[in-house]
């Protein structure tokens, strides 16, 4: 009984701290030569940092493909054999608590490395953490970016 009077004190406890977290999945398609980034998201999160940045309260609730490209390109940052890549916003998907976003990096030859900076939400969370899963021709590996430690390069 005692363990769980415990367990019930620790689902209690953690569903009153809040935490803050996204995760981005970035996969290199060998194929196309090609990054497919997909990005989740807390919906009432992402519409926060928009609303922080300008965007209005009205419109924040109803994000726009461009307010959430803007967002994007702003705050993931992804250098590969240390040229930046530039990316595609291919859409969004609104979930009722998640929006998935979806970018696709053209033309990258074979990686050699990748560097990764993620700051999304750092601006409206301090505690946010952000998950990056890569997949880089069948090698896997993830990171966990946050404050002080926003950014990462890795060797393939």
């Amino acid at each position: 009984m005692t363990a769980s009077v415990f367990l019930l004190f620790f689902l209690l406890s953690a569903a009153s701290h809040p935490f803050y977290l996204s995760v981005t999945e970035i996969d290199y398609n060998t194929d196309n030569q090609s990054l497919e980034v997909s990005i989740k998201l807390f919906t009432d999160n992402l519409n926060q940092a928009l609303i922080k940045q300008g965007n209005s309260p009205e419109t924040a609730g109803e994000t726009t493909d461009i307010q959430v490209q803007n967002y994007l390109k702003e705050k993931l940052v992804v250098t590969v054999n240390g040229k930046p890549v530039e990316f595609e916003f291919l859409g969004k998907e609104v979930l009722p608590d998640v929006t998935w976003c979806y970018l696709e990096g053209k033309n990258i030859p074979a990686i050699k490395n990748i560097k990764v900076k993620n700051l999304m939400l750092l601006e409206v969370f301090d505690s946010q953490k952000n998950i990056v899963h890569l997949d880089i021709a069948g090698r896997k590996k993830s990171l966990l970016l946050q404050r002080g430690k926003v950014e990462e390069e890795l060797a393939f």
